[in-house]
């Protein structure tokens, strides 16, 4: 399962969701998950529902392999420290990450989120920031290659 878990996705209605949700089609094993994020109001960005100008009849402008945890928690997590200095003046180790079209490979998106998490490790996240949870998940086929 790629998408968050129900029990460790914080909402509110300023929350702002990244992700790979698979609730879209209304899958019954989510449902749970699809009742709490419309529910809580919360801003829901699903990576799967990315669509050329057409809408919901046009062509998915985003195609991910098995890697693509990589290229969403970058983009994800750059953001992230764009907006926490922007709205609340706060600088954290996420504005040091390169968005994937950036960085160009996946081996410099993945050593980037390592650089991250080591200095998260080392340092934490300044208290203004507010409260951040970074959930990991570790694929059986790409275990070895999990980040934070």
């Amino acid at each position: 399962m790629k998408e968050p878990l129900k029990r460790n996705l914080a909402t509110s209605s300023k929350t702002t969701h990244l992700g790979f949700f698979h609730t879209h089609k209304g899958q019954a094993y989510n449902l749970p998950l699809l009742s709490q994020l419309l529910e809580s109001k919360s801003r829901i960005i699903d990576y799967e529902l990315l669509t050329d100008k057409e809408g919901a009849k046009g062509k998915r402008t985003t195609g991910f392999g098995k890697l693509a945890g990589f290229s969403g928690m970058a983009d994800g997590l750059s953001a992230l420290g764009t907006k926490l200095l922007a709205s609340k003046g706060v600088a954290t180790p996420f504005l040091k990450l390169r968005r994937p079209l950036q960085a160009g490979t996946v081996e410099k998106v993945e050593k980037g989120l390592r650089k991250c998490a080591k200095e998260i490790k080392e340092n934490g996240i300044p208290r203004e920031a507010g409260p951040v949870s970074l959930i990991r998940s570790v694929y059986r086929d790409v275990a070895d290659r999990s980040v934070v």
